[in-house]
C-alpha cells in the first residue's frame, strides 16, 4: 500500500515539474507597423432624420376639439413611434405652390383660419379651424404635406437649433436632404 502511495506521490511531482512555469523568451506580438495616413474628418450626417415623401391627406372629417369646429385629414406616418413622439422634433410642411411650415394662418375663403397638425403614433392629423369657429373652410384634397422627424442628436449637433424658426429650405439644407 505504501508503494502505491509513493508511486502516486512521485507521479504528481513529475507532472508538476513538467508543467511548471518556465520563462518564455518568444515574442508575444510582432513589431509595430508604420502609422497610416490620417483620414479626413467626416461631417455629422442625417442618418437618424426621417423625411416623408410629399403626401396627400386621406379620410377628411369634421370634428369638434376643445369646442372648436375642426376639419382634418390623416397622413400615414409609419415611422412615428411613441419614442419619437416623446423626444423628437416633428415638423410638418404644406405645399400649395409655395412650401410653408405648419401651423399656417391665412384668410382663405375670406375667413381667418389656421392649418396645424397633431402627431400621433403612426399618423399625423392635419387640422384646419376658422378663427370665428364657423368651420366653413375645409382642407383641400389638392394640398400636399411632408413631415420631418428629428431625433435628438448623439453628437449634440442639433442642440440649441430652433428648427421651428427655420424655413423649409433651411431645414433641408441643414441636414443635406433632397427637396
Amino acid at each position: 500500500m505504501k508503494a502505491v502511495h509513493l508511486f502516486q506521490f512521485l507521479l504528481v511531482i513529475l507532472c508538476l515539474s513538467l508543467t511548471s512555469c518556465q520563462e518564455d523568451d518568444s515574442p508575444k506580438e510582432g513589431p509595430q507597423g508604420e502609422q497610416g495616413p490620417a483620414g479626413e474628418d467626416g461631417e455629422d450626417g442625417n442618418a437618424n432624420v426621417i423625411v416623408s415623401d410629399w403626401l396627400f391627406g386621406s379620410e377628411r372629417r369634421d370634428t369638434i376639439i376643445d369646442a372648436s369646429n375642426i376639419n382634418y385629414v390623416k397622413l400615414a406616418a409609419p415611422e412615428l413611434s411613441a419614442t419619437y413622439l416623446s423626444n423628437s422634433t416633428i415638423l410638418v410642411y404644406m405645399n400649395y405652390g409655395p412650401v410653408v411650415p405648419l401651423p399656417y394662418t391665412s384668410h382663405a375663403g375670406g375667413i381667418a383660419n389656421t392649418i396645424s397638425f397633431i402627431p400621433a403614433p403612426n399618423r399625423i392629423f392635419i387640422t384646419r379651424f376658422t378663427h370665428d369657429n364657423s368651420g366653413s373652410v375645409i382642407l383641400s384634397s389638392s394640398l400636399r404635406y411632408r413631415y420631418v422627424i428629428i431625433p435628438p442628436s448623439p453628437s449634440g449637433k442639433n442642440a440649441g437649433v430652433d428648427f421651428y424658426a427655420m424655413s423649409y429650405e433651411e431645414v433641408i439644407d441643414y441636414f443635406g436632404l433632397e427637396q
